[in-house]
């Protein structure tokens, strides 16, 4: 835990979303949220709702294959996270 927290505040830090974080982006995986960030930015939804983090990354693995049809696995594999990996005018901005 103490050594993703870290690369997970620099995740959201790096797409604007920080002053939203929950405990259960901080549960998850560095990978399974920067996963999660790109589908999200990929597929035009915001990462922030209503000043709130988007509540996709509040959910389990089955819960997000059962009701958004998200396979979290094959996400992973598609957006693979390596430090420092935003590219230059990539949107950022999570609102």
């Amino acid at each position: 835990m103490t050594q993703k927290l870290p690369i997970l505040l620099e995740i959201a830090e790096e797409y604007e979303i920080d002053p939203y974080l929950t405990t259960s982006f901080l549960k998850s995986s560095p990978s399974q949220n920067y996963a999660l960030i790109h589908y999200l930015i990929e597929t035009n939804q915001p990462l922030v709702i209503h000043q709130k983090i988007n509540p996709i990354f509040g959910k389990q693995s089955s819960q997000l294959k059962r009701n958004y049809q998200i396979d979290i696995k094959d996400l992973m594999i598609q957006y693979p996270y390596k430090k420092g990996r935003a590219k230059e005018g990539e949107k950022k901005n999570g609102i």
